[in-house]
C-alpha cells in the first residue's frame, strides 16, 4: 500500500497495492499525457457527492502525493475538509474500477462552497 503524508496537516493518501498496479496498467495501454491523477469531488445526481478521478496536472494550491510513478493530486482545501482519501479497485461482476472514499463525509464540504469541479479532462474509467 503506498502511503504519502502531507507533513504540515497530517492528511493522508493510500492507494491499495490492486489500485497502484491497475493504474500503471492503465497507463501502460493507453499512453496518456501525463502520469498525474486529480482525486476532485462530484456532485451525483441521486447519491449525493462522490471522489472522482481525472488526469490532470497540478496546480499551486494542490497537495501532491506519489506512488510508484503515478502522481496523485488534491486541491488542499478539499483535502483539509475530507481528510484521509483511500483509493482501491474493484472487480466484481457489477463494478469495474477504481473506488475513492473519504474518511470524513463529502456533503460538508459540499454545502460549504468548497471548489466542486477539476480542471482536468474529466473523470476516466478503466476500458
Amino acid at each position: 500500500m503506498c502511503r504519502e503524508e502531507v507533513k504540515r496537516e497530517c492528511v493522508m493518501i493510500q492507494v491499495t497495492e490492486r489500485a497502484a498496479v491497475e493504474m500503471e496498467s492503465f497507463f501502460e495501454r493507453n499512453g496518456a499525457f501525463t502520469k498525474s491523477v486529480r482525486v476532485y469531488i462530484q456532485q451525483g445526481i441521486s447519491d449525493g457527492p462522490s471522489l472522482e478521478l481525472a488526469l490532470d496536472e497540478p496546480t499551486e494550491t494542490d497537495s501532491v502525493f506519489r506512488c510508484g510513478g503515478v502522481r496523485y493530486v488534491v486541491d488542499s482545501e478539499l483535502m483539509e475538509s475530507v481528510g484521509d482519501i483511500t483509493i482501491d479497485f474493484m472487480s466484481t461482476e457489477w463494478e469495474f474500477g477504481f473506488n475513492v472514499k473519504s474518511s470524513n463525509p463529502l456533503f460538508a464540504f459540499w454545502l460549504g462552497g468548497g471548489r466542486r469541479s477539476n480542471g482536468g479532462v474529466g473523470p476516466f474509467h478503466l476500458n
